[in-house]
């Protein structure tokens, strides 16, 4: 249930995030009394809503020695967009960095992985370019010659299909870029790879 207090901040708190902070101090006991202290103490809590980093911040008054849970939990009521923030310092507390930071992307470690009948698949990030890398890899191995790339996009499947063929007699590396433009030409990509 939901005490429908009047927000005491209504200039920078949305109804919501107040609607969320009266439900953990209706429902969770150790919230109890935290919609109370909380409009006793706007100003502590608008400093906490402005600040870069409050998934850091302590709390106020009896909640400020929250336990990292405790302290999650007020974060979603009033800064769902710092609450990634919150659980991957959640996890690297009690889990370790190791789970929240991506290992480097290593193209030599995944060859070594890979099979001449097994296709590397890059699955990028907006912006990302991994050609430099590609293309020093590529030097290293002596293969800089024999790589070919073509961006797909509409009538490019052919020409892919053609150089994926010529890569298979030849030994050569076949680099298709985005993918994400041929879309109805990946079931024959599939097929092919079979």
């Amino acid at each position: 249930t939901i005490n429908n207090l009047p927000n005491p901040a209504q200039d920078w708190l949305t109804l919501e995030a107040w609607q969320d902070v009266q439900y953990i101090s209706a429902n969770i006991p150790v919230f109890e009394g935290f919609a109370e202290e909380f409009k006793k103490n706007v100003p502590h809590y608008k400093e906490y809503f402005d600040s870069r980093e409050p998934h850091r911040l302590k709390l106020h008054g009896k909640w400020k020695d929250a336990t990292p849970l405790q302290n999650l939990i007020v974060l979603r009521c009033l800064r769902l967009d710092k609450l990634l923030e919150g659980v991957q310092d959640f996890s690297a507390l009690f889990m370790g960095e190791t789970y929240i930071v991506a290992p480097p992307f290593n193209l030599a470690d995944s060859f070594r992985d890979s099979e001449n009948f097994t296709p590397l698949i890059f699955v990028l990030s907006a912006g990302a370019d991994p050609m430099d890398e590609l293309m020093k890899f590529a030097d290293a191995m002596k293969m800089s010659k024999k790589l070919h790339s073509i961006s797909l996009g509409q009538g490019q499947g052919r020409k892919a299909e053609l150089m994926i063929q010529e890569g298979i007699e030849r030994g050569s590396w076949v680099l298709l870029q985005n993918c994400h433009l041929a879309v109805t030409w990946m079931p024959t990509l599939e097929a092919t790879v079979e």
